[in-house]
């Protein structure tokens, strides 16, 4: 009949399914995680499975039940049919047998993840240590044996291993947390990182000045415009002693040096001025030749900002 067709059909898809939850569910409890994703995922499924072992175990009543009506019946059940059910115990025990490896593997994999976190943090220290301390002993704080481009490069790869160590805490911060131990922040690169940016900022002057400098230099002594020149000079000399305010207390050589710099730059303004003016006559050239015991010629195109700095 349609009702005893129905109900058969109904017990073969349920018992399919529990079969199926059975052993997929089963064959993933054995799976040792390699990663830590996948051992959260794995507790996951433990949890998961745990809370529904009982519902589970439910499940196999209403199909027995189902089978033994259409047997009343005399309803033909295929072998198949009837071998998969008398083999649901077994099923069960090694469903069960899994749950317990799983929890027992689980404790083993945990134990083992940590350790190995923990190894990492510790070398992640050491790592943020010799940073640190390689930046203390080799960074760019004395203008002397550097550029600013030079200073600006060196300080841009200081910016990117902070920026990978940074990632790596990140990292490590959240997968420690699963364990209940919680990972420090490094006061050592919070301090470098404060060293980092004022460092920026002031090689950033600097080499904002040095540019400048290397043009004024190159451009002929006809077109120089000193107040422009001193302009700027007062405006870089302005952030380097606003800059120097804040780290009074680091005694940094670079800006002593760019301050020393800049401010004898400006120095040099009114006697460029001097020069430019037009009542300088050829006597007067000669005379300044004869003071400073060198030749030049002031109506080469040769003759610029960078030569009278070279004449003294």
């Amino acid at each position: 009949t349609k009702f005893t067709d129905l109900l058969l059909d109904m017990a073969k898809e349920d018992l399919q399914s529990l079969t199926s939850y059975l052993e997929h569910t089963a064959q993933q409890l054995k799976e040792v995680p390699e990663t830590l994703e996948q051992m959260i995922e794995k507790i996951k499924l433990i949890d998961c499975t745990e809370s529904s072992f009982a519902d589970t175990e439910q499940r196999f009543g209403p199909i027995t039940d189902q089978l033994a009506i259409l047997e009343r019946y005399e309803i033909e059940i295929d072998d198949d049919v009837t071998e998969e059910v008398n083999g649901l115990s077994k099923k069960w025990d090694v469903f069960c047998a899994s749950m317990d490896e799983a929890r027992e593997q689980m404790e083993a994999s945990k134990t083992q993840f940590k350790t190995t976190l923990l190894q990492q943090s510790e070398a992640l220290t050491k790592k943020v240590s010799k940073f640190c301390e390689d930046f203390q002993s080799n960074g760019p704080f004395a203008a002397e044996g550097t550029t600013s481009t030079a200073a600006l490069a060196s300080l841009a790869d200081a910016r990117t291993m902070i920026a990978e160590i940074r990632t790596t805490e990140t990292s490590l911060r959240a997968s420690l947390q699963h364990f209940g131990v919680n990972q420090e922040s490094y006061k050592e690169i919070l301090d470098t990182e404060g060293d980092l940016g004022f460092l920026e900022q002031l090689w950033g002057v600097a080499h904002d000045f040095d540019t400048s400098f290397e043009g004024w230099s190159k451009g002929g002594f006809a077109d120089i415009d000193t107040d422009d020149m001193e302009q700027q000079a007062a405006a870089r000399l302005k952030k380097i002693v606003k800059l120097n305010r804040e780290v009074k207390d680091k005694d940094w050589d670079m800006v002593q040096h760019y301050r020393k710099k800049i401010t004898n730059f400006k120095a040099t303004m009114p006697l460029i001025q001097d020069l430019k003016n037009p009542a300088m006559r050829e006597r007067h050239w000669q005379q300044l030749m004869d003071d400073i015991g060198k030749k030049f010629d002031p109506q080469s195109s040769d003759f610029t900002l960078g030569t009278i700095v070279e004449l003294g």
